[in-house]
């Protein structure tokens, strides 16, 4: 049963078949999984993933899964990278997902996640890439004000997720930050002054927001980097 095995990498093939919640139940030394970009399907969500004592990145992007996060999931400290993107994946973000402590690039994008963004997993230490873009079935009435509590954030994408409301002054304070996608979402007003000290910011990207106007802020001659 290849108990001892610790990386399993198969993206880009043509792979196809199910992933079933035991797929990987005696792979306890596993540490890197990578199936993306096959054609695998599942009706419930891998659970198993969260179990593994080992495992420190995991990605299931670019397959046919489905089903919704467990929501209940025991703290862990290994997993540093998570990726889901373009499943069919549904269902609320699982507030549990903040019980993994050591977490820092989740990317969930282009999947049909509804509800809102559990702030435990908003204000989180160690997340420096959060992209959820492309849920437009999650529900927030601006970009979540709980997003400054994470200090260590450098990639945020929140495109397409239906956020409404004015551009927030505190992502002014994200010093850190070099990627923000807010596009395609219903955002209004001006571009605030303060985002002109984002002295790292390499990408800016808010094209469909067809109320955003006003100028440019003068600070962002500043911008040396984007």
């Amino acid at each position: 049963p290849l108990t001892y095995l610790r990386w399993f990498l198969a993206n880009n093939n043509k792979f196809k078949g199910k992933l079933f919640p035991t797929t990987f139940d005696s792979h306890r030394e596993l540490e890197v999984l990578d199936i993306s970009h096959n054609r695998i399907e599942s009706d419930v969500f891998p659970d198993i993933i969260f179990e593994l004592p080992n495992l420190g990145q995991v990605d299931l992007s670019h397959n046919h899964l489905h089903g919704e996060m467990p929501q209940h999931i025991a703290e862990q400290k290994t997993m540093v990278y998570l990726s889901l993107m373009h499943n069919e994946f549904g269902g609320k973000v699982s507030q549990g997902i903040s019980n993994l402590k050591a977490l820092a690039s989740l990317y969930i994008s282009n999947n049909h996640f509804t509800g809102q963004l559990p702030i435990s997993m908003l204000n989180w230490e160690s997340i420096e890439y959060f992209f959820a873009g492309d849920n437009p079935g999650l529900s927030h009435e601006g970009v979540p004000y709980a997003l400054h509590m994470s200090p260590n954030l450098k990639g945020l994408s929140l495109r397409n997720c239906n956020l409404e409301g004015t551009l927030p002054l505190y992502l002014g304070k994200m010093t850190g930050m070099q990627l923000l996608d807010l596009a395609d979402n219903k955002l209004e007003g001006t571009i605030p002054d303060n985002w002109g000290i984002l002295e790292d910011l390499q990408y800016l990207v808010l094209n469909g927001n067809t109320k955003l106007a006003g100028q440019l802020p003068d600070t962002f001659s500043k911008l040396t980097s984007l």
